[in-house]
């Protein structure tokens, strides 16, 4: 009988693949790392086109759908970054992604991973794995931590109440924004807060030309916007000695005292000042902000300093400190006396070089700075800042303030010998105010006005 020759039993060609392409543990863990910055590599080693290619795919998408936005439509980031909802969804969604990554890394090992180990090659897997899992997961952390600290600033610092019409336009029939800028200085030797620093940011709402409109804390006689404040002083704001001497800087205190000089008002203090401030310069002002001047260093060292051009040495603290003339940077101490040193010179010239680290501080907050610097400029924004500006103008604001660090900022200070505090020329305030507000020429001002507009800070060095 004849032999017949038995064929050989072909291998199963799909499991040999999945095998040739398993390779070792080493192997296993490189693709797994892969994995977390590049979706899919792993399953495609692993033969598994379709669902590496997927993957693949949906992350390029996510990828330039994030670049799109980041590149194109920044202006939009900045205004969902100050909604709360949008925030509150940006930190649970980043816990969500953190999940399925871990999930997907998890995966990506587990497609490449040996059929047989022993269990020292197990424990040794699945502690890398576990290793790579957390690295993946500290970006979307931090989102979600991010997210999480600005939430908590904007709700905690900025009103609840509406202070606009919800129209699409916020600034529908205005043509500039008018912010009380405040400088508070509480301290042991004084009673309450006194605003030593005062200025008034105009910026036009369609370009973000800003200027920026003082008045002398030493200012007398002034008068209030109508209310029960002008009835109670009908010729004007005079001391109530001993703690008092008629001054401007006092009325924040005395509208913080006298809550019925603004009845009903959240912020009596600002609200009083804020009309002071508009019924002297004849402007409507809209909000203010005010920042304990005693923690403004905080500010300053949480930005990473500010570079400012000192012109002249100034003296500074209790050990003979001076500040030494040319282009440099500035950390807390040091930003917080330029502004406020009056050794050697006068209070007229500490409000211009108070002007100068306001536009410096406008200027040199790039989202680099606030984003590697965020949680201590946070933490210190909310113990150290108070204002009425509502939640719902913060993204007409962002967007307004990418305008205002590319336009220009002048500066009008009134101060002697044409204007003298103690026997002011309210006509003039009046009139030199509109003509700065006006959009005239810069000569026009120059010429007329009582300090030159934008003449105040030394020219810029090469950081400015």
């Amino acid at each position: 009988m004849a032999r017949v020759k038995s064929r050989p039993t072909e291998p199963d060609r799909g499991s040999d693949r999945g095998h040739r392409r398993r390779g070792g543990l080493f192997a296993a863990l490189a693709l797994a790392a892969c994995s977390i910055v590049l979706p899919g590599v792993a399953h495609l080693r692993a033969g598994r086109r379709w669902t590496g290619a997927l993957l693949l795919i949906a992350y390029l998408a996510l990828l330039g759908g994030a670049a799109y936005l980041v590149l194109y439509r920044y202006s939009l980031l900045l205004r969902l970054s100050v909604q709360p909802r949008w925030l509150t969804g940006v930190m649970y969604g980043a816990i969500g992604v953190a999940v399925l990554w871990v999930l997907l890394v998890w995966w990506s090992y587990r497609v490449l991973r040996p059929r047989a180990m022993r269990v020292p090659g197990r424990l040794t897997g699945a502690l890398v794995t576990l290793v790579l899992c957390a690295v993946a997961c500290v970006p979307f952390a931090g989102a979600s931590r991010y997210a999480y600290v600005q939430r908590h600033l904007v709700t905690s610092l900025f009103d609840r109440r509406s202070g606009h019409s919800r129209a699409a336009d916020p600034w529908a029939g205005k043509t500039r924004v008018n912010i009380l800028l405040l400088g508070g200085d509480a301290g042991s030797d004084r009673t309450g807060t006194r605003t030593d620093s005062m200025t008034l940011a105009s910026v036009d709402v369609r370009t973000g030309a800003t200027t920026l409109i003082s008045l002398p804390r030493n200012l007398e006689h002034f008068h209030f916007a109508p209310g029960p404040a002008a009835k109670r002083f009908p010729m004007g704001y005079t001391a109530a000695p001993p703690t008092e001497e008629g001054l401007l800087n006092e009325v924040y205190q005395y509208g913080e005292d006298h809550h019925d000089m603004m009845p009903g008002s959240r912020h009596p203090g600002a609200d009083l000042l804020k009309g002071v401030f508009g019924q002297t310069l004849g402007v409507h002002v809209d909000y203010y902000a005010l920042v304990d001047m005693s923690h403004f260093a905080d500010i300053v060292n949480a930005m990473g300093g500010v570079w400012l051009r000192v012109d002249k040495p100034i003296p500074y603290g209790l050990r003979g400190q001076v500040i030494q003339p040319g282009y440099r940077k500035l950390h807390g101490q040091e930003a917080l006396w330029y502004g406020r040193s009056r050794t050697g010179s006068s209070d007229y010239v500490r409000m211009g070089r108070q002007k100068c680290v306001l536009a410096a501080i406008a200027r040199q907050a790039n989202p680099t700075t606030v984003l590697t610097k965020f949680t201590g400029l946070a933490a210190t924004a909310e113990r150290t800042v108070s204002t009425d500006i509502p939640q719902d103008l913060l993204p007409a604001l962002v967007q307004l303030s990418g305008k205002v660090r590319n336009a220009k900022i002048n500066t009008l200070m009134f101060v002697p010998p044409k204007i003298m505090p103690y026997r002011p020329d309210w006509k003039l305030i009046r009139d030199e105010t509109a003509k700065a507000l006006s959009g005239q020429p810069e000569e026009h001002h120059k010429r007329k006005s009582s300090t030159p507009v934008g003449d105040i800070c030394p020219a810029p060095g090469p950081h400015g």
